[in-house]
């Protein structure tokens, strides 16, 4: 799986609470690689749930068996994507409220901060289909805001052979 999000709940709402207990030292491992914000975790359920999905797919590639986890990896990877797309439609209404706030407070030049910083952040983005769809309705809707961007902003790379890099 190349995201480090799996999905709680199915596409229909749908999930399942467990409950596991781990010996404190293991606990306190995960919650050092949690707290370093070196991944893009956003709950410390992300991080269990995975390396959980992450050792179910080791173990189907150990089983010559079919156990259908290629199709669970396939739903997450379609979730993962409709979560993105969801929290892009997100970002942009907040950036609306925020844009407009300024703009009739009259404070253009904190509007173009604003604009600036979000295309300062999709351009340290991995290449790709999002990041120019991201840039394209930024520009799109704010680029009488928008100035030149001197520097890309990387706050994450969602690579996993990139994760420990600094």
């Amino acid at each position: 799986m190349s995201s480090y999000i799996t999905p709680s709940s199915n596409s229909k709402g749908e999930g399942t609470r467990i409950s596991v207990r781990v010996p404190p030292e293991l606990y306190r491992v995960m919650d050092i690689f949690f707290s370093s914000k070196r991944w893009p975790y956003q709950t410390f359920s992300d991080l269990v749930r995975h390396a959980l999905f992450s050792h179910i797919e080791w173990l189907d590639s150990q089983d010559a068996e079919e156990h259908g986890v290629q199709y669970l990896a396939a739903m997450v990877n379609a979730l993962v994507d409709e979560e993105m797309r969801i929290g892009f439609r997100r970002m942009i209404s907040k950036l609306h409220a925020i844009i407009a706030e300024h703009e009739e407070a009259g404070e253009i030049d904190d509007a173009s901060r604003v604009v600036n910083q979000i295309l300062g952040v999709i351009r340290g983005m991995p290449d790709g289909s999002m990041k120019a769809r991201y840039e394209r309705d930024v520009r799109g809707a704010y680029g009488h805001l928008a100035g030149e961007i001197i520097e890309a902003i990387r706050l994450v790379d969602l690579d996993p052979t990139k994760a420990v890099e600094d």
